[in-house]
């Protein structure tokens, strides 16, 4: 995984000598000076965007006010193999349960092996945790129909012995639909219902970067694509209970809504939250 972040700044404005020694030490940012009263400020931030995101993040910005002062840009890029991958000549068309009432064709990838796996009654999901090659994993969750009204909730907050009690190595038929899914958030929006206020008004204080108290933040968009296959991950109800090695391998199908979670097994900390309503859109 790489990250990276750019603070585009209009050279009129000095930056605090501290803030860029801070910047630097805890964030590892660049400064690249930029005029934005110029047409090829926004073409070059994209380009930065694009750049850094293999081409997979194209033109985050469709316009820059010329009043702007400063633009911060982070990029996150990670690729991931899974540990086994899934052979493509087992890959088949299949249905995929939207809901009740919809269904939708999709490319299913099938994989028997060994992973660990698990029933949550509270939460009414099952889980099953599929590693990459390296210090990466990925933990997949099928919710009961009738049962996705809030799960990421519950599924977010549960205790680590109840999914280690859980979770034990099974052997199982692992059926996971291809997807590609992209989208985009106005941050601006969600932060301020979230009562994050001041910082995009005029009483915002951001002395801290310049030293000027007449900052404010005017814009904050978030925009991100995920796709699985057969190799791996790119940045993105079968109950398993008392399976062994010597029984029959249960099925485990994601063919209707499920979560997802990317992680980092050294430290724990997610990398990826998500939920695939529809694999198709």
């Amino acid at each position: 995984m790489s990250n990276s972040k750019v603070w585009s700044i209009d050279p009129k404005l000095n930056l605090l000598k501290k803030f860029l020694d801070d910047a630097q030490k805890y964030y590892q940012s660049d400064v690249m000076p930029l005029n934005f009263e110029k047409p090829e400020a926004l073409e070059q931030i994209n380009s930065y965007v694009e750049k850094k995101t293999n081409g997979k993040i194209k033109a985050p910005l469709d316009n820059i006010d010329p009043m702007t002062d400063l633009v911060i840009t982070n990029t996150i890029f990670f690729k991931e193999s899974w540990e086994h991958a899934f052979n493509v000549d087992h890959t088949r068309e299949e249905d995929f349960h939207v809901d009740e009432n919809t269904v939708v064709k999709v490319q299913m990838m099938s994989r028997k092996g060994e992973y660990l796996t698990g029933y949550i009654p509270d939460v009414g999901c099952t889980l099953v945790e599929i590693p990459y090659k390296e210090n990466t994993s990925s933990v997949f969750a099928l919710i009961e129909m009738g049962k996705m009204n809030d799960p990421k909730k519950g599924f977010q907050n549960l205790p680590e012995e109840v999914y280690n009690k859980a979770m034990k190595p099974r052997e199982i038929i692992l059926s996971m639909p291809k997807f590609s899914m992209s989208g985009e958030l106005d941050l601006k929006n969600i932060l301020e219902r979230l009562g994050i206020t001041k910082v995009f008004s005029d009483h915002a204080d951001l002395s801290g970067i310049t030293g000027d108290s007449r900052l404010k933040l005017s814009k904050a968009v978030h925009k991100a694509m995920l796709k699985m296959d057969e190799e791996g991950i790119e940045y993105a109800a079968a109950t398993v209970i008392g399976i062994s090695k010597h029984s029959s391998p249960t099925h485990v199908t994601f063919n209707r809504p499920f979560l997802f979670s990317i992680f980092n097994k050294v430290t724990s900390n997610d990398i990826l939250i998500g939920k695939m309503m529809n694999p198709t859109k």
